[in-house]
């Protein structure tokens, strides 16, 4: 991939700049005022997210009018692939990470089907960003997705700050159950297929979609990989409110020798803790 500009700022790239199979290099022009930057691709087990790479640059870097904006928008978007080819994996989504995937995006849709505002929706969706919960709604609330296969009622809590409810104030639980494969089973494509569709009256939102599940290592370059395995989810969300003696373990709890930690919970035990799913809703606006 090239992209022109004046020599010197093609020239303020060092030539031997190398990350995650990529690599970029200055070509000269023939001793001209102009130069190039070539964006190479060094492993071949990246061609297909290359490719994606190379469209989304493309289409960042022409939309500046200035060669300055170019170059800018052009590095800010390598600096994003860099951050998702850091977590690239050839073989697509680990079967859990698809699991997880869908129960957020399904998650999603509902607050969309009740009414939450798309743009609030997508920017409250921070999962995929690594952050301790999967969606944050500032000075409203959060809420933490779990997704549990068919016959399991074990919750697994990756962090003391999970299901740690002291720096939002209310803090939800929210278990996607699914059930056993039926007429009404629906694949992590198909439901990425119908967001999409739901968002196609907001373009700014659907972008946001897209970038979304770029960080969460869903490309659509590897979507057919997702095809053979499908979800039901018979009923509604559950959906539990973290809070006074409900059983967790928080940051503040660990003693600095406990650095991380991992726990499970079992959700049968915790029917005090349930909540209507409109409880989940009152965190978004609604539109």
């Amino acid at each position: 991939m090239l992209l022109r500009l004046p020599r010197h700022l093609a020239q303020s790239f060092t030539a031997d700049y190398r990350h995650h199979g990529l690599r970029l290099e200055t070509l000269e022009s023939g001793g001209g005022t102009l130069a190039y930057l070539a964006l190479i691709l060094d492993e071949d087990q990246l061609t297909d997210v290359f490719a994606a790479l190379a469209a989304d640059i493309v289409q960042a870097s022409a939309t500046p009018a200035t060669d300055l904006g170019r170059m800018r928008a052009f590095v800010q978007r390598l600096e994003h692939w860099e951050a998702l080819l850091r977590a690239f994996s050839s073989e697509g989504l680990s079967s859990s990470a698809q699991q997880g995937l869908y129960g957020e995006l399904y998650v999603l849709r509902q607050l969309l089907l009740e009414g939450a505002t798309p743009a609030a929706a997508l920017a409250a969706w921070v999962g995929p960003l690594r952050e301790a919960q999967d969606f944050i709604i500032p000075d409203r609330g959060a809420a933490e997705v779990k997704t549990l296969g068919p016959d399991t009622t074990t919750i697994k809590v990756s962090s003391a700050r999970q299901l740690d409810e002291m720096p939002f104030g209310c803090l939800l639980l929210v278990a996607v159950c699914l059930g056993p494969s039926g007429p009404a089973a629906e694949t992590l494509p198909a439901l990425v297929a119908a967001l999409a569709a739901r968002l196609a009256p907001h373009p700014a939102v659907l972008e946001a979609l897209t970038l979304r599940l770029r960080q969460a290592g869903h490309l659509d370059v590897q979507a057919a990989r997702y095809q053979g395995t499908t979800y039901t989810v018979p009923g509604q969300p559950q959906v539990l409110r973290v809070q006074g003696d409900f059983p967790r373990l928080r940051h503040a709890d660990l003693p600095a020798a406990i650095p991380a930690l991992t726990y499970s919970l079992d959700l049968a035990s915790l029917a005090a803790y349930h909540c209507p799913f409109t409880e989940l809703l009152t965190l978004f606006p609604r539109g």
